[in-house]
């Protein structure tokens, strides 16, 4: 599935959560959600994400910046010694090692992201945003599964790909209907909100 694609759902079930848990469902808390629907593809150097966070886009640069990142957190635990620390250095150290729909594309890996995210701001009143961000994350994972590729949820346990029995091209005419769908949807809650 393409990057915008990820987005547009990531923040549709956003406002989605927000609602059903009685949140006001924004814009902020839709583009937390955006934000957190790409986090998966951090894994890979050439994504919507790492096209603008990368300087070079290839797997080396990533191996270097994610893994250097992470090694900085880790130091920075030894100062500080906050528990988040070290879960978000480990976290980047698993972007700059993990091969594309790897472990960040796995339940596993879910559960590890939402835990440093949870961890890190569980002291703030960001609670709504916390939920937002996991949503858009865990839309990432039911996004790449409506593809003919799917994911391998159960990583690091097993490699076999899990998909629906429905799937689409990425970048074909269905996710391009999709797309539009999801804008759609998405104004029309914003101008649900603003009037």
């Amino acid at each position: 599935m393409l990057g915008r694609t990820h987005m547009l759902l990531g923040g549709a079930a956003g406002m989605a959560m927000m609602r059903v848990l009685g949140y006001e469902d924004g814009i902020l808390p839709t583009i937390v959600a955006a934000v957190g629907a790409l986090v998966p593809d951090l894994d890979h150097p050439k994504s919507m994400i790492n096209q603008r966070l990368l300087p070079i886009k290839n797997k080396f640069t990533k191996i270097v910046v994610y893994c250097g990142i992470g090694a900085f957190l880790l130091y920075q635990h030894t100062v500080y010694a906050y528990t988040w620390l070290i879960l978000l250095g480990l976290l980047f150290i698993m972007f700059g090692i993990s091969g594309h729909r790897g472990l960040s594309h796995s339940l596993f890996g879910t559960f590890f992201i939402s835990g440093a995210i949870c961890c890190a701001f569980a002291d703030t009143a960001g609670k709504p945003l916390v939920i937002a961000f996991i949503t858009g994350l865990v839309s990432h994972l039911a996004g790449d599964m409506l593809t003919r590729e799917g994911v391998k949820l159960f990583y690091p346990f097993s490699k076999r790909h899990i998909y629906f029995p429905v799937t689409i091209t990425t970048g074909g005419i269905v996710e391009k209907v999709l797309n539009i769908v999801l804008v759609i949807f998405i104004l029309e809650r914003w101008r649900g909100i603003s009037s």
